[in-house]
């Protein structure tokens, strides 16, 4: 993902970016959460703010070569990233196809923008949970999804 440029809204003032790093840069053996067959809400897995990351390794010698992805029931924005490079942003409650390339790794990075209030009732997977749902790879359901915080 590019830098972006100056903001305008800022009535002139010049705000001058600095890339220090990616977020995927943080990604390793010391966030490593758990691995799951299926992916996890945020409270699953008990990360109740932030970014998790999850992360699908690529069979080596069978890449994923312009496959229909789809990132179902993302609470609030999901990043994706396919071996390093950024792909596309999937808003709340959207359900978008689109195409990826994979040799390595598909990287998803959900980020929890906040709740408005908490219950019990929260802890339902239907209610107001934080991450993904699921993921579809040519309409079948994706598995083994290793998740970072």
């Amino acid at each position: 993902m590019p830098v972006p440029q100056d903001s305008k809204k800022l009535g002139g003032i010049p705000l001058n970016l600095t890339l220090v790093g990616l977020l995927t840069d943080q990604i390793g053996p010391e966030t490593l959460v758990k691995r799951f067959p299926l992916p996890h809400t945020m409270e699953q897995v008990g990360v109740f703010e932030g970014i998790l990351a999850y992360e699908h390794e690529v069979t080596p010698g069978k890449p994923l070569v312009n496959v229909e992805l789809e990132i179902l029931g993302v609470h609030d924005r999901a990043y994706v990233v396919t071996d390093g490079i950024f792909v596309q942003v999937v808003g709340r409650e959207e359900e978008v196809k689109f195409n990826v390339t994979a040799h390595k790794k598909i990287t998803i990075l959900v980020e929890n923008m906040g709740y408005i209030g908490f219950s019990k009732a929260m802890l339902d997977y239907n209610a107001e949970y934080k991450g993904l749902k699921n993921v579809t790879v040519n309409g079948c359901v994706w598995t083994h999804w290793n998740h970072y915080k």
